[in-house]
């Protein structure tokens, strides 16, 4: 295996609910369903919660996490969705967050209903080089 990747996936035979894209803005996040979500549940900022947080590079194995907003400190920076929007197919949802910034890793966690009515429970684990120079719509 390599990094980056889905690598154990079993077919069940039920429909998949997942995020099949991933792209950061300069103020936010978009995340792609393979599913249609419900818009009641996908827009609610509440279903959102965001952590962000750095490494420290050194020879030595492994690294404390550490705040991106203070380099010093050993924690998660917990982030505000300020707004949440789905697109008009109903797969894509738009989170502008409050103080996006290039992170070692970001966790997405998420509770909102696919358009049929199945929770979709997950979290979503990124890494954040570039912001792109395209803003979120709000």
């Amino acid at each position: 295996t390599r990094d980056g990747g889905f690598y154990r996936v079993r077919y069940t035979g039920q429909k998949v609910r997942m995020p099949v894209g991933y792209h950061v803005t300069s103020d936010g996040v978009q995340l792609t369903f393979s599913c249609a979500l419900d818009a009641k549940s996908a827009v609610d900022s509440g279903n959102y919660s965001i952590e962000r947080w750095n490494y420290l590079w050194s020879g030595a194995y492994g690294s404390a996490d550490y705040s991106v907003t203070d380099p010093n400190a050993k924690k998660h920076d917990k982030l505000n969705v300020t707004s949440a929007k789905l697109s008009a197919d109903g797969k894509t949802v738009t989170l502008v967050i409050e103080d996006m910034r290039p992170s070692d890793q970001i966790k997405i966690k998420y509770s909102v209903q696919s358009a049929d009515g199945v929770e979709v429970a997950q979290e979503v684990y990124g890494t954040v080089y570039k912001l792109s120079a395209v803003k979120a719509a709000k």
